[in-house]
């Protein structure tokens, strides 16, 4: 990982106008490049901003380079830091998903508005005191207004630079009319979905790779992947 903090020293008048650009702009655009914002400060007088950034890797930190108006600040550093330690407990998360066919077989995709570059299987991530069956319900339902009877298990499969786990199962609708939240879910659907066709639906191979071990009837599968780029790096497939 790599962490950068940056220092804009800014008159105080146009401390609004830099939020906004912030907000706007640079936050939006550095998160698709895959960065992560650990934290954005001001100080009481609102002359001077420090953000620290965290990165997956070199390319990551480049492509996610950002100009800020040379209007908005009176001078701009840029640092990179070196972690002297681990100080916290490591944190994972774990999530639900799952191939969830209709009586036709058509298979249940929603696409979510922070990612509507793709279609994927509807889930999300286990809370407190959950089953991880309980989960996949909760998460169906909320997305799509769906039911389901939850199946076997297609799969793990371990985002590495991210520490998540995700849990794939197969399922079956009991109560199929779809109803989205449009507060995280922009469209769902029951699609024919095949392996000649999967593709045009799903662009990023980390989400269709796990589409794909259900379609193929793969039960069992561990994958283990990083996604920046797409690379597999420890595989057990049955």
């Amino acid at each position: 990982m790599i962490h950068v903090r940056k220092t804009y020293e800014i008159n105080p008048d146009m401390y609004e106008a830099c939020h906004a650009f912030f907000h706007t702009y640079v936050l939006p655009n550095s998160i698709k490049q895959g960065a992560w914002l650990i934290g954005r400060w001001v100080t009481a007088d609102k002359r001077e901003i420090t953000e620290i950034w965290q990165y997956i890797s070199k390319e990551a930190y480049e492509r996610g380079k950002y100009d800020v108006p040379s209007n908005l600040y009176i001078e701009q550093k840029e640092e990179m830091l070196e972690s002297t330690g681990a100080y916290h407990p490591p944190t994972h998360t774990v999530a639900v998903t799952g191939l969830i066919r209709n009586e036709q077989g058509e298979v249940l995709l929603v696409k979510v508005k922070k990612r509507n570059d793709s279609w994927e299987a509807p889930g999300g991530q286990v809370e407190r005191g959950e089953t991880l069956e309980e989960a996949f319900r909760r998460e169906v339902k909320e997305e799509t207004g769906v039911d389901i009877e939850v199946g076997e298990m297609i799969g793990v499969y371990q985002v590495v630079e991210r520490s998540v786990y995700i849990i794939m199962f197969y399922a079956t609708c009991k109560s199929c009319e779809i109803t989205i939240q449009p507060e995280e879910i922009e469209e769902a659907a029951f699609i024919p979905l095949t392996m000649d066709n999967i593709a045009e639906y799903m662009p990023r191979p980390g989400i269709r790779g796990r589409i794909e071990d259900g379609l193929l009837g793969k039960k069992n599968v561990y994958r283990a992947y990083r996604i920046d780029p797409y690379k597999i790096v420890a595989e057990i497939v049955r």
